[in-house]
């Protein structure tokens, strides 16, 4: 089975993605995140990086409380709330890539 077949992520019948254009979204973000603090010193506690990943995730509940009118599937349609998660989601992944890359 070619990759092209088995790459991809089914998020509903209007969207789908490559594995691979996921990727390229988190690894754009690492890019931007090292631009934008320096790359990240080695050794960073747990405690830390949980902090900073927390944070992340907060943004996510956030747009999750802002845009919810009570059903779901008339939250998850609108084109902002799903612009606004899917950027905050690549912060989260980016994090936690950050975190691993520290790891070695």
């Amino acid at each position: 089975m070619s990759c092209a077949n088995w790459c991809r992520c089914y998020y509903s019948d209007y969207f789908v993605v490559n594995q691979v254009d996921i990727w390229k979204l988190i690894l754009a973000e690492r890019k931007r995140q090292d631009e934008k603090w320096g790359r990240m010193p080695r050794n960073i506690r747990d405690a830390d990086w949980l902090g900073i990943l927390m944070e992340e995730i907060g943004e996510v509940s956030k747009n999750l409380n802002k845009y919810r009118d009570g059903d779901e599937l008339e939250y998850l349609g609108t084109g902002e709330y799903r612009s606004m998660n899917e950027t905050e989601l690549t912060h989260c992944a980016a994090v936690i890539v950050s975190w691993l890359e520290d790891r070695f």
